[in-house]
């Protein structure tokens, strides 16, 4: 899971360095007005798109947890699967010794690689997956920031934006830097229904599959990350 969302992490350590956002957010940091969230102090955000609820009692495959008003997706699963809260403490069980609850919040866009690796170096040669989590108004926006992963202060960089509004994933900003990978799947959370069809800028349509028990929308495409592109379903 760490090595999958390697790009993400240095993009929010990228982030706290350009503004001195936390990387490691308590939940009140984005849900200022929920009183609930105050006094948390074992559930955290990695960056403002992933939900961390760890178990930390000894020995228990179990954790009591607490969700904000709003809509999670479980990364941590596998299943992607939506959990709408009200904002209400929950139970989750049979949590094995090696699993960590993880979710990803309503409105965000998380750059993954299609696959994990034993090693830094290996991870930077998988191709990347976007992952839109979409809002309850039909909304999401994430950032993926790639340097050389080495330079104290590296001659260029890839800083791409990533905007989803009308069904429609657009992907644009710096391409200062060639990752020399590319983009060969997006994975759109929370569609209710199947779509008709699924389309690129340039009315280039894709096959996909739609899971209807997790509304999981997966399509396979091959973008380089050396221009912008666009991927809309309807």
């Amino acid at each position: 899971m760490r090595y999958r969302l390697l790009d993400y992490l240095y993009t929010s350590f990228q982030q706290s360095m350009e503004d001195g956002t936390p990387v490691l957010q308590p939940l009140w940091m984005q849900y200022p007005k929920d009183n609930e969230t105050y006094a948390l102090n074992l559930q955290f955000l990695f960056g403002e798109s992933v939900l961390v609820s760890p178990v930390t009692e000894e020995n228990s495959t179990s954790v009591t947890v607490y969700l904000p008003d709003d809509i999670f997706y479980d990364f941590g699963s596998g299943t992607y699967a939506p959990l709408e809260s009200t904002g209400e403490t929950l139970t989750w069980d049979n949590i094995t010794f090696t699993d960590i609850p993880v979710h990803f919040r309503g409105g965000s866009i998380v750059p993954l690689r299609v696959e994990s690796a034993m090693t830094t170096k290996e991870v930077r040669q998988k191709d990347f997956e976007f992952v839109v989590a979409s809002s309850r108004n039909g909304t999401a926006s994430g950032r993926l920031y790639i340097d050389d992963g080495e330079s104290l202060e590296p001659e260029g960089a890839l800083d791409l934006k990533l905007d989803f509004v009308n069904g429609t994933l657009t992907v644009d900003g710096n391409f200062g830097w060639d990752a020399g990978v590319g983009v060969s799947k997006v994975k759109f959370l929370g569609v209710s229904e199947q779509p008709e069809r699924v389309f690129d800028g340039q009315g280039t349509e894709y096959e996909f599959e739609w899971d209807g028990e997790y509304q999981v929308l997966d399509v396979d495409v091959d973008f380089p990350l050396t221009d912008g592109f666009v991927v809309g379903y309807e």
